[in-house]
């Protein structure tokens, strides 16, 4: 096992970069930390002492993007250089995320919006649905769509316009975080630890009114309670 050493205060995050031969971490003291796998510091950058909270590379390698507890982004070239410094959101930016394709990178924020960036910090788009912060954020493999995920206890995947293609539902606290896999799973952390993996092709393939109708049919059909005007709400929209 290899320790790498130098950050004063707590590291939030880190990232490999595309190779594998680098490794950045971003620690409380905004400071943001480039190693060698086998240990040698190469670089520190350092703009201010706002508190770091996510970093990632460029899939090229040559660049970094930081996210920080004031809602700026700060985009680096790996040899040290600050680029570009985005106010990017209201508040605290937790979720941080590179399109495998290059071409964007997406934030979000406890100002309850995620939006998408080129490299170059100009602002592509803006997410905006959820009733709370959201602490994550992902790209698919394709680079064609988002996940978000909120304490509001939603998943929402978006297309790169905008639109939400579907919501996924929690079972407890909210959604701390939200990872694709390479073959387009998602995974997401809840606040109460507990992770979930989901089978993508089937969520967007399913209907849900008709899931909803086949889940509830029977009580319609057998509850005595339920009007007889309400038994026939169903009819023509079940699965066979």
């Amino acid at each position: 096992m290899q320790d790498l050493q130098g950050h004063v205060l707590q590291a939030w995050d880190a990232s490999f970069s595309p190779d594998s031969q680098r490794l950045a971490a971003i620690a409380e003291d905004g400071s943001i930390r480039i190693w060698t796998i086998d240990g040698e510091l190469i670089h520190t950058l350092q703009s201010d002492e706002e508190r770091g909270l996510r970093v990632a590379f460029s899939p090229d390698g040559q660049q970094l993007v930081a996210a920080r507890g004031n809602g700026t982004l700060q985009v680096w070239s790996t040899d040290g250089a600050l680029l570009h410094e985005i106010q990017a959101h209201e508040a605290a930016v937790f979720g941080l995320s590179v399109s495998p394709d290059g071409q964007f990178l997406v934030s979000s924020s406890t100002d309850l919006t995620t939006k998408l960036w080129r490299w170059d910090g100009s602002l592509v788009r803006t997410f905006e649905g959820h009733t709370n912060a959201v602490f994550g954020v992902a790209f698919s493999p394709d680079s064609q769509k988002i996940a978000t995920a909120s304490i509001d206890n939603t998943v929402i995947l978006w297309s790169l316009e905008g639109e939400p293609i579907k919501t996924l539902y929690g079972h407890g606290p909210g959604f701390k975080s939200v990872k694709f896999s390479s073959t387009g799973e998602l995974v997401t952390v809840a606040e109460d630890g507990t992770l979930a993996r989901w089978n993508l092709e089937e969520v967007l393939a399913l209907n849900e009114l008709e899931y909803a109708c086949a889940w509830i049919a029977d009580y319609l059909r057998t509850n005595s309670e339920v009007p007889e005007g309400d038994r026939t709400l169903c009819e023509g929209i079940q699965a066979d």
